[in-house]
């Protein structure tokens, strides 16, 4: 029979085990080689971006104009200027997504309840950028 000492390590093993499997499994790669993390809601999972946003060199987060609110389900292509086809195409679930990017301009098209922002961004090579793109509807 278990007792109660080895039912409570056991847990906080599992627990201590889980935070990074679960970023790593946040951490994907699309069908062009792109890698990106997407997501951010709680506090354990804004903690495992926090940690992980060294890992990519573009950091993009949704928020609220008004009050700032971190936004969800938010739509986003990323297409390199001067192409036709996305590099990437991801449906956000939380308020951030980073992305690893080969240096040059790209074209981010972001969309949440039917509102599109679209910025231009040059990344250059070993310097991160982020940017906070703020939708009228909360």
């Amino acid at each position: 029979m278990f007792n109660l000492k080895t039912i409570a390590f056991t847990f906080f093993v599992s627990l201590a085990a889980m935070s990074p499997l679960h970023a790593a499994e946040m951490a994907q790669t699309n069908a062009t080689g792109v890698q990106y993390m997407a997501g951010g809601i709680g506090e354990m999972s804004q903690s495992e971006f926090a940690e992980q946003s060294k890992n990519y060199n573009l950091r993009l987060t949704f928020a609220a104009k008004t009050s700032g609110a971190y936004l969800a389900d938010v739509k986003v292509v990323v297409t390199k200027v001067g192409e036709k086809s996305a590099l990437l195409e991801v449906q956000v679930p939380g308020p951030f997504l980073f992305v690893n990017l080969a240096a040059g301009q790209y074209k981010v098209a972001a969309t949440y309840e039917g509102e599109t922002l679209t910025s231009t961004l040059k990344l250059k090579a070993k310097q991160p950028r982020s940017q906070v793109l703020y939708f009228a509807k909360e």
